[in-house]
């Protein structure tokens, strides 16, 4: 019951915290029986978070060792079954240590063969760069032993795990589950190879090559900025077809790898024209959301009463929360985590935060007005806190669309031209490029 009201809080919280979270193909996983979750790792915490909030059955999830020791986090992640992994670059792993990661391995193995689920990330780091690193073997060797013990019922799910801006509230986040892999017909390949390994990497390519279609992947590092960019400029126009802004991220970085291999002539082209463009934008003193503020659609009638209907409740829950909506800032300046450790610190800090101004407030009300007075009080709190929200997100985007407006206005007419002549220039390209790679390109 605990775990089922802390999984509430977290859906919750998370909800909150992202601006959208897509989840895909949630329906493929199996329900029941073994199963491991194979995730790439982008975001620490978080992606745990992620994965088990969108499933209903109960998920077990290994951890690097060091967070076990934190007063705070250690007995979280107790109670929600993960397990301590020692890893070297925490520093030399000696006897001690590799066999606490033997242990947590066998762990691993009957947790799965008894019906578990449990979630790995075989890349075995935390990373935000823009490509899966190479997989462990780990997590295979977790799925033949399991699978040795369950015959025919062991699974793999691939995760694919996509943010557009990991360490920044309201920011968004794709989860996506892949078709299960069964583990049995890797199982086979033990006893049909005499390289005892074999079944342990095939089954880790199938993992990796079942995570890359979801995941954003540059194969190489001098293609980042080039990604970048072309998700920033061209990201709206693929992302209907792709299942989303940031499936469309993916998607681009999947069209460059492709055209890297096979027409580099064309790569070199687009990046010409995107420097050319990006250049100009520069010099200008402006970005791409001023040269095509025009399109932007703005506010009708209805969305502009519901926003003005709505400011009285948004200043009530913004009044409540001003405690809140601080506390985040203030912990980030004193502990400057690490880039992949920002969300799950503004997560952790603001939940708490929350508990807090909430208990603080009602009791300060209980005591100055009485206990009815203090529980309509508090009944108020969650309702006015999301509309206030969801109110200063819609005063900002107003704010940043005038801002665009203006910044358009005052470029003179030649600028302004030769603006929209190389942004179309750039659209024209990537349009004949988009096509070339639909039609060549496998389906997922």
């Amino acid at each position: 019951m605990i775990y089922l009201l802390l999984r509430a809080l977290l859906r919750h919280a998370l909800r909150v915290f992202f601006r959208d979270v897509a989840v895909e193909g949630r329906s493929d996983v199996p329900a029941e029986g073994p199963l491991l979750l194979a995730a790439n790792h982008p975001n620490t915490l978080m992606d745990v978070l992620l994965v088990a909030t969108a499933l209903d059955r109960r998920v077990g999830f290994v951890a690097k060792a060091p967070l076990f020791r934190s007063p705070f986090l250690g007995p979280i992640l107790r109670f929600f079954g993960a397990v301590p992994v020692e890893r070297r670059q925490e520093g030399p792993l000696d006897d001690a240590a590799r066999a606490r990661n033997e242990a947590a391995l066998r762990a691993c193995e009957d947790a799965v063969a008894t019906g578990g689920a449990v979630l790995i990330f075989p890349e075995g780091v935390s990373q935000d760069e823009p490509r899966l690193m190479p997989l462990k073997t780990g997590l295979a060797r977790i799925a033949l032993a399991a699978e040795a013990r369950a015959p025919g019922q062991v699974h793999v799910v691939p995760v694919a795990l996509v943010y557009d801006d990991p360490g920044t509230f309201r920011s968004r986040a794709r989860v996506r589950f892949g078709q299960p892999l069964q583990v049995a017909p890797f199982a086979r390949l033990s006893d049909a190879e005499p390289e005892p390994f074999q079944a342990a990497r095939a089954l880790t390519t199938a993992v990796r090559e079942a995570l890359l279609p979801g995941v954003v992947h540059v194969e190489h590092s001098e293609h980042d900025p080039l990604v970048r960019d072309l998700a920033r400029v061209y990201g709206h126009a693929v992302a209907a077809d792709a299942g989303g802004p940031l499936a469309a991220v993916a998607a681009i970085s999947r069209a460059v790898n492709a055209f890297a291999a096979t027409d580099p002539a064309r790569v070199e082209r687009v990046r010409g024209l995107l420097t050319d463009y990006c250049g100009a934008l520069e010099r200008a003193g402006v970005d791409d959301r001023v040269v095509r503020a025009h399109q932007a659609r703005p506010p009708s009638r209805l969305e502009d009463l519901g926003f003005a209907l709505g400011a009285p409740l948004a200043l009530w829950g913004i009044v409540n929360h001003l405690v809140f909506y601080n506390v985040p800032r203030l912990v980030m300046a004193l502990v400057t985590p690490e880039s992949v450790f920002a969300s799950t610190v503004k997560l952790v800090s603001g939940l708490a935060a929350l508990v807090a101004c909430y208990a603080v407030q009602t009791w300060l009300v209980a005591r100055h007005l009485g206990a009815p007075a203090a529980t309509a009080y508090l009944g108020t709190l969650p309702l006015t806190g999301v509309i206030a929200l969801l109110w200063l997100e819609g005063l900002a985007a107003r704010a940043r669309a005038r801002r665009a407006r203006r910044e358009q206005a005052r470029l003179d007419a030649a600028t302004r031209a030769d603006l929209l002549a190389r942004r179309a220039a750039v659209l024209r390209e990537l349009d004949a490029a988009r096509a070339d790679f639909l039609a060549t390109a496998a389906p997922d």
